[in-house]
């Protein structure tokens, strides 16, 4: 075995637990600047997520991933954490993981309670899928929900939500803008 081969185990371990040294931007003007201040930060709910979070700014932007080996509720429920402690937070909704039109009622209801107004839907590759095949099945279940929430009905008109659902592109990954308002 090569010199080299041992050492990367050690370099791997060495590169864990580092932290930033320095600022990640030095003084001054900078072309990148806007871009890096701004950036999206890609959580994955695993063990090192608390160490991910701990080394975030304050107000970071974060897309939250959706993972199959953990539930859509862990993804709500690191979501809600983040955004109480002051961060923008965009979840992940893995389509094929949601396992009923009801489960999808309780997802939206969860993200109106956290105050989240836009989410990452993706196809998602959960086995065995759930009721959605891929993200166009779901923001058409979301769309159509909508709908029939939005038409008058004497039982309802007092309590209903208001979704504003608007797909950036229509192919199986796609980013949604979710406006909920209480009436």
């Amino acid at each position: 075995m090569s010199a080299e081969a041992k050492e990367l185990p050690a370099m791997a371990a060495n590169r864990r637990r580092r932290g930033l040294r320095r600022p990640l931007l030095l003084p001054g003007a900078s072309p990148l600047r806007s871009v890096i201040e701004n950036a999206k930060v890609e959580l994955i709910p695993m063990k090192s997520l608390e160490r991910a979070i701990s080394e975030l700014a304050p107000a970071s932007h974060i897309s939250m991933t959706c993972s199959p080996a953990k539930t859509i509720e862990t993804t709500l429920d690191e979501t809600a954490a983040l955004v109480a402690a002051g961060h923008s937070v965009t979840p992940h909704i893995s389509a094929r993981m949601v396992q009923t039109h009801d489960h999808l009622r309780q997802i939206l209801d969860r993200l109106a309670v956290i105050g989240t107004r836009e989410i990452f839907v993706v196809g998602g590759d959960a086995d065995p899928p759930g009721c959605f095949f891929d993200a166009i099945e779901f923001i058409a279940a979301l769309i159509a929900l909508d709908e029939r929430e939005r038409a008058p009905s004497s039982t309802t008109l007092a309590t209903r939500r208001t979704l504003t659902l608007t797909p950036s592109s229509p192919m199986s990954s796609s980013t949604m803008r979710c406006m909920s308002n209480r009436k």
